[in-house]
């Protein structure tokens, strides 16, 4: 029961969808996420959100599903999936990732020989997970890698060449944690410093040349009983507007701001993206070198225009211009796969259909089809004689059905 449910508020499609998560959570882990001693304890949970994560109950359900499940389990509405369809999507695009396209096959195979399938699908998802895991390791994705990497590990705790990617990447990332630390110290101290440095010219200058000094013409207020200001007194007077001329500076200084690594610029905003397809897109930031994101993720802005390109590999880039303010907010963009092109070969006056798809028209030639992911497994039907072809859609591609 979704949170809203329990407190009695508005019930719709996302009410669902938790109740979907929790089922998902339940098959991948074996046990389900929110557990009590009786059920009060339960709904206590769900409505304080107290639950273990997948991948720390389970390692080798890895990040990436980790994710999705929290997402379809988060306890506002409105971060969750908005309908089980998109739910569905972001599920198909992390098995495309991994080369299961076609999950009706898989089941299929398991239940042929679950033993046999189940070791060679161990290795096949190691080899496949290391794979991508390079990938982004290339492209300087080290979340991603690392994401990858990790579940590869649990599913093959001794691969020893696995475990020397993983322990080094550990080390770098410990490392750069250390000279970050380092930088900060030294970027502390060269403040330090420079101010340091400012007040003593400053003292120099109003011991030195006290007529040059802006506060040796300032004229403070008089104190009772002070006696007439001279030069030592002046001189004492400049020293200490010095000093707290630099005390004024400092407390008056806008605060530093963040800098976006994407962007180069101060940080004002952030952009939450809702994303579709949800996985499997980069962004860019007026030209720049881009970088993966998925549904969920945040782009950090300064408060000027700019323009977002979205691609991948299998996409049509979509430009999004963002205008200057300094208000955050969510961000949908379509990045819309490319269709695959299905060349029908045949007679004119027959009929086709695509199996999978009855609702699309296909005629003889050319038929623009548009996928959810970079490929698809089809079959491709001559209605009258029941002939079929089995076919591999492939986005951007075309490919041919021929009917004698």
């Amino acid at each position: 029961m979704a949170p809203e449910q329990i407190e009695g508020g508005e019930v719709d499609a996302r009410s669902d969808v938790f109740g979907l998560g929790v089922v998902l959570y339940d098959c991948v882990v074996g046990h389900l996420p929110f557990e009590g001693g009786n059920p009060a304890q339960v709904l206590r949970r769900v409505l304080e959100g107290d639950y273990s994560p997948a991948q720390r109950e389970r390692p080798v359900v890895g990040a990436r599903w980790s994710a999705l499940i929290d997402r379809a389990l988060a306890h506002e509405p409105a971060n969750r999936f908005q309908s089980a369809r998109e739910m569905r999507d972001a599920m198909l695009a992390e098995m495309d990732w991994v080369g299961f396209s076609t999950p009706r096959r898989e089941l299929e195979a398991w239940f042929d020989d679950p033993d046999t399938y189940s070791k060679a699908h161990a290795k096949t998802i190691v080899d496949r997970l290391r794979a991508r895991g390079d990938e982004a390791r290339k492209r300087g994705d080290v979340l991603s890698a690392a994401a990858d990497y990790n579940r590869a590990l649990a599913q093959a705790p001794d691969d020893a060449r696995l475990l020397h990617v993983v322990t080094g990447m550990h080390r770098a990332e410990a490392r750069a944690r250390v000279l970050r630390r380092g930088a900060i110290a030294l970027a502390v101290i060269l403040g330090v410093a420079a101010a340091a440095a400012a007040v003593k010219v400053s003292l120099r200058l109003s011991i030195l040349h006290p007529t040059a000094s802006p506060a040796a013409h300032a004229q403070p207020p008089a104190v009772a009983g002070a006696p007439p200001l001279g030069t030592a007194t002046t001189n004492a007077l400049g020293i200490e507007s010095s000093v707290r001329a630099v005390h004024a500076a400092s407390a008056n200084a806008p605060p530093a701001r963040a800098h976006d690594p994407l962007a180069g610029k101060p940080v004002d905003r952030t952009l939450t993206l809702d994303l579709r397809p949800p996985m499997g897109a980069s962004v860019s930031v007026d030209g720049k070198a881009g970088r993966p994101v998925s549904t969920g993720d945040g782009i950090t802005l300064d408060s000027e225009a700019h323009v977002l390109t979205f691609s991948c590999p299998v996409c049509t880039p979509v430009d999004r211009s963002v205008g200057a303010g300094d208000k955050s907010e969510a961000l949908r963009v379509d990045v819309p796969i490319k269709p695959a092109t299905l060349l029908v070969e045949g007679s004119a006056a027959d009929h086709y259909e695509i199996v999978q798809h009855p609702e699309l028209h296909v005629d003889v030639g050319k038929n623009p089809i548009r996928l959810k992911s970079a490929y698809e497994l089809v079959t491709v039907e001559q209605i009258e004689t029941g002939a079929q072809r089995q076919l591999r859609l492939e986005a951007g591609q075309a490919v041919a059905a021929t009917f004698e």
